[in-house]
């Protein structure tokens, strides 16, 4: 979380958000939909991070990004899986504990735009797979 949160290198994405750190959360805080951060946000949810460092992943995470439902969420939100590639590929990154070393590969993918009915807001998941340097 951090490298988004508060490292340098979220700077880029953190300026996209409405309110620059305090817009990176952990997923826990988006079950009380009566206090969500301001929009747009990203939320954070944790992945599989294994016991040893040779497994194909060594971490996955999900960012959860949200925007008001309306016309610019489509362009707001598009920019966000970008954003996060710069961030995770600008310096290395130390593995989850268990894992190991440092980050070798970074794979970023993320879904079309989807629409979170229960927080009635525009939704897109990019998914962070970082796998062990060899």
């Amino acid at each position: 979380m951090d490298r988004l949160k508060t490292d340098t290198e979220g700077q880029a994405l953190r300026d996209l958000l409405a309110n620059d750190a305090a817009s990176v959360v952990d997923a826990i805080r988006v079950q009380d939909t009566t206090n969500l951060p301001a929009r747009p946000f990203v939320a954070l949810r944790h992945g599989a991070a294994p016991e040893t460092g040779n497994d194909a992943h060594a971490a996955v995470y999900q960012w959860y990004c949200y925007d008001d439902n309306d016309d610019d969420a489509v362009w707001v939100l598009g920019a966000f899986p970008s954003a996060m590639r710069a961030a995770y590929n600008a310096a290395p990154l130390r593995l989850p504990d268990g894992a190991g070393g440092v980050a070798g590969y970074i794979s970023v993918s993320a879904t079309g735009h989807l629409y979170d009915e229960r927080l009635n807001l525009a939704q897109r998941i990019v998914t962070i797979a970082l796998s062990a340097a060899t």
